[in-house]
């Protein structure tokens, strides 16, 4: 779950000159239940894919290329 989390977040682009998105919409964007999601988020931190930035969730440098890894894109 937390590489597919890295990927939806990936896919909808650079905010503020970052791959982000707001924690409100995190539910909905991944449609999965809190528990999961949490689960998803936990990893990902530790795995240093993803870090918080005030009200968002943002990709560090291993979590794109844990996206551009999953969408077979060039890194």
């Amino acid at each position: 779950m937390a590489f597919d989390l890295c990927v939806e977040i990936f896919r909808r682009g650079k905010t503020d000159g970052r791959y982000a998105i707001e924690m409100d919409e995190l539910p909905k964007a991944m449609g999965i239940s809190p528990p999961d999601l949490q689960r998803a988020l936990q990893l990902g931190v530790e795995r240093a894919w993803l870090e918080h930035a005030g009200l968002t969730l943002a990709l560090r440098a291993a979590g794109i290329y844990v996206a551009k890894t999953a969408l077979d894109l060039p890194r």
